[in-house]
């Protein structure tokens, strides 16, 4: 007969399971008694909380979006973006993260350095940004024909060209802002935006053409940047940084060490799936193809913006603390990092993948034949945080040449396999590509991790 008392029959079992508990706890509070870990939880949540929000209001904003051009012209609206991000790219030299790293270092030891490479950021990035600016005005219609098969289109590739300026203008003042590690006004500035950028695409994108909704946004993008703008002087004041010219010429070679490579990263990136884009656009259904893939990087990049919040936190963090010497400290938030981004990858692509069929459908039934390509495309994003997550730690040292080989390992794939596959295979086989490549370079960059000096952090 079972003992049905055993509750008590066994107080060595009790004491043992009290002593865990006990232990758990002190872990716990060992853990939270660390100051960078208080700090990047606080700059989690202040980061997380915008984003779900920002978020929220993309997606939202792309629903509308889509029901109000139609398929064919939100495939147009997909790659053009696409291209805009290429091209603010290019134009901003990928200043953002320099400013970020750069200035989270300094800040603290050497104000002046932290000033004099802000101040070197904002003036390269806006030079560049008004020379693209200025070229593209010279023959958008001609653009558009290349681009939008649309001879007409000169207004929106104009719109779309205002756009990147103010993305390029507007990152780095959002980068010198998480180099500061301001990241509770930055958050409320985040929402506040994307809030007003909604609203005026409701006032101005009624037309229901390209041109007025990408003119909304172009507006949403200049308050946006006038708004970060405004903030970053206000912490710049506060901090009392000040600088002189020469000083920010000796900083001119962070744009060799550190901002080149990480252009030629976001580029060879970018590039080799922009050819796979306009490959899927040379086929007989092109446009409607792009809308697909389109509705699938918005769902990827909202798994990918919700598991990386951290890393935007613990990418400076990890920077001061490198520079300090603290590598103990290095080496929890990178676990952290890592943990907590691939368990939040997981959850977000299962819900996104079980709700595949009714998240398709709310764009519009013609939507719905898309779910091959929205399926592999979001399944992307599991083996793309992994790559991120590691690549944060080259980042936080500096080691951008490193991250540029693996990148120019993914995109030469991406490419090769973009050539081969999407002529038979369409926008199923674009974005089964996509998958092979982005896990291939996953395993590539964990055993780059794994053999190189990085293991011990």
């Amino acid at each position: 007969m079972p003992n049905l008392e055993s509750g008590n029959a066994n107080p060595s079992l009790s004491s043992s399971l009290v002593a865990a508990r006990s232990n758990r706890l002190a872990v716990i509070e060992r853990i939270w008694s660390d100051h960078s870990v208080r700090a990047l939880f606080r700059g989690v949540a202040w980061t997380g909380g915008a984003a779900a929000i920002e978020r929220l209001v993309g997606l939202v904003q792309a629903y509308y979006v889509a029901r109000l051009l139609g398929i064919d012209a939100f495939g147009k609206y997909g790659l053009l973006f696409t291209t805009i991000a290429l091209v603010s790219m290019v134009t901003g030299l990928q200043l953002g993260l320099t400013a970020t790293v750069q200035i989270s270092r300094y800040l603290t030891s050497r104000p002046h350095r932290a000033a004099a490479v802000m101040r070197l950021c904002e003036f390269v990035t806006l030079s560049l940004s008004v020379i693209g600016l200025v070229a593209i005005l010279f023959a958008p219609e001609a653009i558009a024909h290349w681009l939008l098969d649309s001879p007409f289109g000169g207004q929106v590739i104009v719109a779309g060209a205002l756009i990147a300026l103010f993305a390029v203008a507007g990152g780095v003042q959002e980068a010198i802002l998480q180099g500061f590690e301001e990241f509770a006004r930055l958050s409320i500035a985040r929402v506040v935006t994307s809030l007003l950028g909604f609203a005026l695409l409701l006032i101005m994108g009624r037309a229901g053409d390209l041109t007025s909704v990408i003119t909304a946004i172009a507006v949403a993008s200049m308050a946006r940047t006038l708004l970060l703008f405004s903030l970053k002087e206000a912490a710049t004041r506060r901090l009392g940084l000040r600088t002189r010219m020469s000083e920010i010429i000796s900083a001119a070679p962070v744009i060799v060490e550190f901002s080149i490579p990480s252009l030629l990263i976001s580029l060879v990136s970018g590039l080799s799936q922009w050819y796979g884009l306009l490959m899927v656009k040379q086929g007989a259904t092109g446009f409607r193809d792009l809308a697909f893939v389109t509705v699938g990087v918005q769902w990827r990049s909202a798994v990918v913006f919700a598991t990386t919040i951290l890393a935007s936190v613990a990418v400076p963090m990890m920077s001061r603390l490198l520079a300090s010497g603290d590598t103990a400290a290095t080496r929890r938030i990178h676990r952290l990092n890592t943990a907590a981004n691939l368990l939040a990858a997981g959850a977000v692509v299962v819900v996104v993948l079980s709700a595949a069929s009714h998240l398709l459908a709310a764009y519009g039934d013609e939507f719905q034949s898309g779910q091959l390509p929205f399926t592999l495309v979001v399944t992307t994003s599991l083996p793309g945080v992994y790559i991120v997550v590691l690549q944060n730690l080259f980042v936080s040292q500096g080691r951008m040449f490193e991250v540029l080989m693996q990148t120019i390992v993914q995109g030469a794939m991406q490419i090769v396999v973009y050539w081969v596959v999407v002529p038979r295979y369409g926008v199923s086989g674009f974005a089964a590509a996509t998958l092979f490549s982005t896990f291939a370079t996953c395993v590539v960059v964990h055993i780059w991790v794994a053999s190189s000096e990085m293991r011990t952090c």
